[in-house]
């Protein structure tokens, strides 16, 4: 609860306000100032400590004094202070119904625009709302702020972008550990493509064909001759073995050709019926000769392997292969294939030794099977490795081939185009992991998920958010109903709902007249249109925002520790709802710890201060001295018998309206100073006093005194009341015939009025 208002400086119209006199404030204070007096400069000090925002103070400086403000208030937690800009604490519990309310939450001029839908709904929702309304809002602007970090994130990413490749796309790229090698081979493919006609006439490579040995090798030396008797192998072995030396058995079968007439060659004997020539007869038979001409035959065949012509043959396709080879490389990736081909060339050459070798066992007796051997064994093991390995380089050969016929189709084709993009997309992949783009584009990713988590977690407030509000608007707008029902409108609200235009949470509602539903409207909205600012009158429109402060009042879970601030609640409302508003405010001082009710109209705080447990109520005025106003004890039920405010209407309305009795206008002047000191001094004078024995008093007072504040206006109190005496018997015994000018006695009742703040 605010206890004391000890001390303020330069701040509006109050520029030097100190604690003097009973001037404590308590659960129900009520403070009386015309207008002009710094009720509204009180409102604002007290909104500033509520938000700690200084700019309230500062904006209201005393610009000519050219001093900083400064504010002392006593609060039953302790003092506060206002210096230098900033508050020692700040009193969130303060409620303040004002004209600042009522244009920032209800309406400013003849509109509703969409700030004050939405600190309405800041007021409706109270600080649970408030709460995750802020979150949401401290989310809205994160969003933004993100969107603000994206856009320079994704400007940074789309500097690396190449043209005709889309951010998305570009992002999506996944790592590719093999890029360089694509692109070399996709480079080939656009040098093919270039080249197309040279690839489509080029050879290809060639597989080697390594000889091989007569297949009936085997066969025939394995041939044995059976049907040769065996006393005529025998006698031929016997005479070859013991009559020749190292004849052969096709030495002798050549030699039978030889014989002429049965005659040996040699010696010219008769070989007719000779037992050893019919032998040879026997042995060397057609079968002979035909066995001895396979041999002949394979012997021919195996020969010419021995020869250099073979390795050389092999040894071109190789070398024709490999040039080959490096011009395709040109366009594909290859493996070029290998051979050794010394290690293949001696192979052929033991090998065939070898079977040349048992070839001539052979021709030395063929009707003798002739064994292969370990040397042929080992010969025909290392050609089987040399076959071996020339089949794996065909191998390899008809690999290189394959992707020569596939490149061949494909620039037969020309995809110029297709591949130039590929190459495109490769080399944006390769950026796309470079340390520089890699980064930039993390960060970007970064930010679009931080943002991403961001309006997750606005989603999950505004949900809350609407949790909280669905049952309290309902309560709001059925809450304002009754009290608009209560003050007597013949209007209602309806459809009370929140909203989210830009991203932000609001309320709007509609003016219900005769059960027509009215839109708000806007700056925009036709005059012939209804709207708020045509189907409300001024009256309707305070009465309106004094419901919402009721109602959020009221619905506020923390009421009982709030100080209620009102200042003129009743100002431009209908004199019918005064009544109304007094019982309003006496119903909320019974929940709250604190309710200050700042009027102009003392009549109306009167009504107040009766409804009121005298225990826990004061009254206080705001005076003003010259260009200052202070803080007083008032009187309220002294005060507002009626004396005082019939004089001062006497006077406004001579000055304002130029009607009532000159004598008694100017006998008026001197009972409203005095009862004006009065009001402001109520203990500085005795009853028997008048304005003459007032003055002295002032002129004596110290500081301290309640009387000392009046002493800048004392040279004015004296002209007025050396010009009013003249019209009162006791101090002028021809008062009744003291001539009276108008035009003087205007300037004197507008000086007593100015001073007593009613003009």
């Amino acid at each position: 609860m605010l206890k004391k208002i000890i001390k303020i400086r330069n701040v509006g119209k109050l520029k030097k306000v100190d604690a003097a006199g009973d001037v404590e404030l308590w659960p129900m204070t009520l403070i009386f100032g015309e207008n002009a007096r710094g009720k509204t400069t009180l409102c604002d000090i007290l909104r500033s400590l509520k938000t700690g925002n200084g700019a309230y103070i500062h904006g209201r400086r005393s610009l000519a004094l050219g001093e900083k403000p400064e504010v002392y208030l006593l609060f039953d937690k302790g003092a506060v202070t206002y210096k230098d800009g900033s508050w020692t604490n700040v009193y969130p519990e303060i409620e303040i119904f004002d004209t600042t309310f009522i244009h920032d939450n209800v309406y400013a001029g003849d509109y509703v625009d969409h700030e004050q839908k939405r600190n309405l709904y800041r007021v409706i929702v109270g600080e649970e709302g408030v709460r995750l309304a802020r979150e949401v809002d401290k989310l809205d602007q994160a969003i933004r702020e993100s969107d603000r970090t994206i856009s320079e994130k994704k400007s940074r990413v789309e500097n690396y972008v190449p043209e005709g490749v889309l951010l998305t796309d570009f992002l999506n790229f996944s790592a590719d550990d093999n890029i360089d090698r694509r692109i070399s081979e996709t480079e080939r493919e656009l040098s093919a493509l270039a080249r197309a006609d040279e690839i489509r006439t080029k050879r290809e490579l060639q597989h080697l064909t390594l000889p091989h040995l007569p297949t009936t090798l085997t066969e025939v030396l394995s041939t044995k001759l059976d049907h040769v008797s065996a006393d005529a192998e025998n006698l031929v072995r016997q005479h070859i073995k013991y009559k020749t030396t190292g004849a052969t058995e096709s030495w002798i079968s050549e030699g039978l050709g030889y014989i002429k007439e049965k005659a040996c060659p040699f010696c010219e004997q008769s070989l007719d019926s000779t037992r050893l020539i019919e032998a040879y007869k026997a042995y060397f038979a057609e079968s002979y000769r035909k066995l001895k001409s396979n041999i002949i035959s394979i012997k021919q065949q195996i020969e010419p392997l021995l020869q250099e012509a073979t390795t050389l043959r092999l040894q071109q396709t190789i070398s024709e292969n490999n040039g080959l080879v490096e011009f395709w490389s040109q366009f594909v990736s290859l493996e070029k294939p290998n051979l050794d081909l010394p290690a293949v060339s001696e192979a052929i050459k033991n090998l065939s030794e070898s079977a040349l070798n048992l070839i001539e066992d052979k021709l030395k007796a063929p009707l003798e099977p002739v064994q292969l051997g370990r040397e042929y064994s080992e010969a025909q093991a290392q050609f089987q490795q040399a076959d071996s390995n020339v089949a794996t380089y065909n191998q390899a050969v008809s690999a290189v081939k394959a992707l020569i016929r596939r490149k061949k189709e494909e620039t037969a084709s020309g995809k110029l185009l297709e591949t130039n993009a590929k190459l495109s997309r490769l080399k944006a992949i390769k950026l796309r992991y470079q340390e520089d783009c890699k980064n930039a584009c993390t960060e970007y990713e970064d930010a679009l998920r931080a943002k991403k988590s961001l309006e997750k977690q606005k989603a999950t407030a505004k949900d809350q958010l609407d949790q909280h509000s669905k049952d309290i608007l309902n309560r709001f707008e059925r809450r304002i109903n009754e009290l608009l029902d209560l003050f007597g409108a013949s209007f209602q609200i309806g459809g009370t709902k929140r909203q989210y235009l830009g991203g932000r949470p609001s309320s709007t509602y509609q003016v219900v007249i005769d059960g027509v539903e009215v839109e708000l409207g806007d700056p925009t909205t036709g005059i012939g249109e209804p709207s708020f600012r045509n189907t409300l009158s001024a009256g309707d429109r305070s009465t309106l925002a004094l419901a919402f402060f009721i109602a959020q009042a009221e619905l506020d879970p923390n009421l009982s520790n709030k100080i209620l601030v009102l200042d003129d609640p009743f100002s431009s409302q209908d004199r019918s709802r005064s009544t109304c508003t007094q019982q309003q405010i006496n119903r909320l001082s019974q929940k709250c710890e604190q309710v200050i009710v700042m009027s102009h109209e003392p009549r109306f705080l009167r009504r107040i201060w009766d409804a009121t447990d005298k225990s826990k109520a004061r009254s206080l005025q705001l005076t003003r001295i010259q260009e200052n106003s202070i803080i007083n004890p008032w009187n309220i039920e002294d005060e507002t018998r009626g004396d005082y405010f019939r004089l001062i209407i006497v006077l406004k309305t001579f000055v304002n309206e130029g009607r009532g009795d000159l004598r008694n206008v100017a006998q008026t002047i001197r009972p409203v100073l005095e009862e004006y000191l009065r009001f402001n001094c109520p203990e500085s004078f005795a009853n028997n006093e008048w304005l003459g024995d007032f003055l002295p008093k002032i002129e004596q007072s110290t500081e301290g005194d309640p009387l000392c504040a009046f002493k800048d206006v004392l040279p004015e109190l004296e002209d007025i009341k050396d010009y009013a005496k003249r019209y009162h018997h006791p101090l002028n015994p021809a008062a009744d015939s003291e001539p009276i000018d108008s035009g003087e006695l205007t300037s004197y009742t507008k000086r007593t009025l100015r001073l007593v703040s009613a003009y």
